[in-house]
C-alpha cells in the first residue's frame, strides 16, 4: 500500500478533484475498523526460520492483548505505532 502511494498526503487530482490518497483511504478503512463500543483483540504469531552457527534455527513469537476498560485504549493501538512512539519518548538522547 505503501509503494503503491496510498499514504501519500501529497494531493492528486482525480476527475478535476484535488484528492490526498491517505484521505481517501482513511475515508475507505475507518468504518470497517472502527466498532463503536467495541472491545477489540490483537493476536500475534510470528514464525522465524534461518541458521545459527550453521546449523537449522526456528524462533516462535506469539503475543496477545486485549481492549483495556481503565484507559479505553484499543489493543491495536496498544501494540502498534503508539506504543513505539510512548516509547521513544523514553530513549537516551547522545
Amino acid at each position: 500500500m505503501h509503494d503503491l502511494g496510498l499514504f501519500s498526503e501529497r494531493e492528486i487530482k482525480i476527475g478535476g478533484v484535488k484528492v490526498a490518497p491517505r484521505r481517501v483511504l482513511q475515508a475507505l478503512y475507518e468504518p470497517h475498523v472502527k466498532l463503536a463500543g467495541e472491545k477489540d483483540v490483537v493476536a500475534l504469531h510470528v514464525k522465524c526460520v534461518g541458521r545459527k552457527d550453521d546449523r537449522p534455527a526456528e524462533v516462535i513469537l506469539e503475543m496477545s492483548d486485549y481492549y483495556d476498560d481503565e484507559t479505553q485504549f484499543s489493543a491495536m493501538e496498544r501494540t502498534t505505532g503508539w506504543s513505539a512512539s510512548k516509547g521513544s519518548t523514553h530513549t537516551t538522547t547522545f
